[in-house]
């Protein structure tokens, strides 16, 4: 027969656990709310950078100055099936540029796993990404390819090739980058 401090004791427990599932799924709800609150902010940057672009280019045409922006508005007027094209292409760069600022966000979230991560330009819209690992290991490597596959998820992801490529420090040196991540 159960006593009353072996009930109270039970309840206690039930308690603490009831406690440590809430806060536990409070702290998945914080951390889910800062990865999206850092993919919002990409996508701000994303969005503030193309909105300048086209509000510069309106301003310059007022007097007569033509931007890279306004050559291909005025090539695709003249002549659509063949700036058709090259919009496809320019389009193709926005949806990689996308990719890669939610790629940088998840790469920033391991930025203490490596001392360097690096953007590598490539001849298309490919994403390329060197990493030098603090620790060399097939968990630390894994963490990187589970964001492979995270991308791969997503339509973006697989529109695109996302590649991350381990390297030495020496080597990173010698290595061209568009964008450093971290380091």
């Amino acid at each position: 027969m159960l006593g009353l401090s072996d009930l109270s004791q039970k309840y206690k427990t039930k308690n603490v656990m009831e406690t440590l599932e809430k806060t536990s799924l409070d702290n998945k709800q914080e951390d889910l709310n800062n990865r999206i609150n850092g993919l919002l902010y990409a996508l701000e940057l994303l969005h503030t950078a193309r909105s300048t672009e086209a509000s510069d280019s309106r301003e310059l045409l007022k007097v007569g100055e033509k931007t890279e922006l306004i050559k291909t508005i005025e090539n695709l007027l003249k002549s659509p099936l063949t700036e058709l094209a090259k919009t496809k292409e320019w389009i193709d760069g926005i949806g990689a540029e996308i990719l890669n600022e939610f790629v940088k966000v998840k790469l920033l979230e391991l930025k203490d796993k490596a001392h360097v991560i690096f953007k590598v330009n490539t001849s298309n819209a490919d994403l390329l990404y060197c990493v030098v690992l603090k620790e060399d290991s097939i968990q630390n490597r894994q963490l990187f390819f589970n964001i492979i596959d995270w991308a791969e998820e997503s339509d973006l992801g697989k529109k695109y090739y996302l590649n991350v490529r381990f390297i030495r420090a020496e080597s990173a040196l010698s290595i061209p980058r568009t964008d450093v991540i971290v380091g």
